[in-house]
């Protein structure tokens, strides 16, 4: 169970935030009002968000988001082919016919 912390006023005693373990799941409404906190733990790790807890979305550092989507500063295969000296060269490949092993069953 959570631990309550609370502060004296003058007329009754008020109960503030709940002390709880840090988490990378948040619910959208509490991911608005601590929109700061859930920025600064989203450049170290993922945070989850949901909404009624079906619909959710994950908030990420650009960097894993480059990673994952593969942009990078080296280039892709694709672009080294299409960017190849050799790009369009026609091979001649002569093979030869090869009847395979023999196989005695």
């Amino acid at each position: 169970m959570p631990k309550q912390t609370t502060t004296k006023n003058r007329k009754s005693i008020k109960r503030t935030a709940t002390a709880t373990k840090p988490s990378n799941h948040w619910q959208v409404q509490d991911a608005k009002a601590r929109f700061s906190e859930v920025f600064r733990r989203a450049l170290r790790t993922l945070q989850e968000i949901r909404r009624h807890n079906r619909d959710r979305v994950v908030m990420i550092n650009v960097d894993e988001f480059d990673r994952l989507k593969g942009h990078s500063d080296a280039p892709n295969i694709v672009a080294l082919i299409q960017n190849s000296p050799l790009r369009g060269v026609q091979l001649k490949v002569k093979r030869e016919r090869d009847p395979g092993r023999e196989i005695k069953l």
